[in-house]
């Protein structure tokens, strides 16, 4: 696998994401890949079986982590999730992405 970016989006160590691009083009697309797990289990590490066919389709992808349940609730998850886009978007140039 090529090389994989761990970024933090947030203060929490669960904040984070596991992000990898095919190339340095701005053109390629992002598949972004929430986890599951109902919310209690499961992290991006699991979720990152994706990334072998989204780089051999010519697209970057990341799997986002957050704070699971019950040291976090519902909405609290989602809004780390929500950052964690807005991340994303905001370093879609410096990532190689299209926003």
């Amino acid at each position: 696998m090529k090389d994989v970016q761990c970024l933090q989006y947030g203060a929490l160590s669960s904040n984070t994401i596991d992000f990898v691009s095919p190339s340095a083009s701005k053109s390629v697309p992002l598949h972004v890949f929430i986890h599951g797990g109902y919310w209690q289990a499961l992290s991006k590490r699991e979720s990152f079986f994706p990334a072998i066919s989204a780089l051999k389709n010519h697209m970057a992808f990341a799997a986002i982590d957050y704070t699971l349940c019950p040291e976090a609730n519902i909405d609290q998850i989602v809004d780390e999730c929500c950052l964690a886009l807005r991340l994303l978007f905001a370093q879609a140039d410096e990532l190689g992405f299209d926003a």
